[in-house]
């Protein structure tokens, strides 16, 4: 039985072996069709490869389609919902169940195969760029879903601020059928306007009048609480030392802390001592532009003038000083400058 079925195979194989010739030479008009169909049999891998590459890329393209077919269906169904017309039950749970896959749909799309936990260091070996991104890596936020979070809280306010601004609650318009008339109660009216009447002081005052009786009541008691700040400062205690020995000596070297008022108060003390008549100027140096400004508007607001009037400051770019200014604030250059135009200073009694 053995010995037959192979004297069966090799009959076989001998008739594949005679018939393959006839079979070239019966086609051999048809030129390169037999190369052309081993070729393709040798391409069938690539050809299914890039089929399914194909078919993967199509059903990508297909499902954001559909996605944002659903999105607009849903979004025409929930304004159908909202707009209160007639629906019946099986139309409602439809549109539920669109909602739901579509709830679906969007959260599987958000979902990141980031692996939160621990992973083993790679072994970089000779590779210096992938140890070189390792060393400069951050640390970043995610979500629920893995994704990176690179947001500032301030573009997280911005965000549910627009939010919050673009939040509108459809309802349906009701219309004005005409079925109540208004009801006005004159006699509440007329209680409110006599307490309204009553409730204003018997003083004979007009009302602009009264505006400006409080606008200076409240300048008193802001001018006030400043002459108990400049009274609480330390160089207070030397005012009358400070204004004997500034009689009698033409140059004084004064040593106080920050913030003992030396700045803002010995100039003031210099003006109310008559330092000043005669058109005269006290100067007062600041080794930066912004203290000259800053200084200058402090002691305008405790003279109770404007800043450039009598009170002002010169600095590089901006003189902010009149005819009318007796304390002068500034910076050394500005001094040099004046200086150079005017090396005896007439215009100054005092420098600080």
């Amino acid at each position: 039985r053995k010995d037959r079925s192979e004297r069966k195979r090799d009959r076989s194989r001998s008739r594949d072996r005679s018939a393959s010739p006839r079979r070239h030479k019966s086609r051999r008009h048809d030129g390169d069709a037999s190369p052309r169909r081993s070729d393709s049999r040798r391409e069938d891998p690539k050809v299914s490869d890039l089929r399914l590459k194909s078919r993967q890329d199509y059903l990508a393209k297909r499902e954001t389609e559909k996605l944002a077919l659903l999105r607009k269906q849903v979004a025409e169904e929930t304004a159908e919902l909202r707009s209160g017309v007639h629906l019946s039950e099986k139309e409602k749970a439809e549109f539920a169940r669109n909602r739901e896959i579509l709830r679906l749909a969007e959260e599987r799309a958000r979902i990141d195969d980031y692996q939160d936990g621990y992973r083993l260091p790679d072994q970089y070996g000779a590779d210096s760029k992938k140890k070189e991104d390792a060393l400069y890596s951050r640390h970043v936020e995610r979500d629920e879903f893995g994704h990176e979070k690179h947001v500032t809280e301030y573009e997280e306010w911005e965000r549910e601020q627009t939010v919050k601004a673009k939040a509108q609650i459809q309802t349906r318009e009701r219309e004005d059928e005409g079925e109540y008339d208004f009801l006005l109660d004159e006699d509440a009216i007329t209680f409110v306007r006599d307490a309204a009447k009553y409730a204003q002081p018997n003083d004979g005052l007009t009302q602009d009048q009264r505006i400006l009786k409080e606008r200076i009541d409240a300048a008193e008691r802001a001018h006030k609480t400043i002459l108990e700040v400049r009274k609480s400062l330390p160089v207070y205690a030397y005012r009358d030392a400070f204004l004997d020995a500034i009689k009698e000596f033409q140059v004084l070297i004064l040593v106080g802390e920050t913030g003992s008022g030396k700045t803002t108060q010995i100039p003031q003390y210099l003006h109310e001592a008559g330092f000043n008549d005669g058109g005269l100027k006290i100067a007062c140096t600041q080794p930066r532009r912004v203290a000259a400004m800053s200084v200058a508007s402090r002691v305008a607001d405790e003279m109770g003038v404007k800043v450039g009037h009598e009170v002002g400051y010169s600095i590089r770019f901006e003189d902010c000083t009149n005819e009318k200014t007796i304390l002068k604030y500034m910076t050394d250059g500005m001094l040099l400058r004046e200086m150079v135009a005017s090396p005896t200073l007439e215009n100054y009694s005092a420098i600080m």
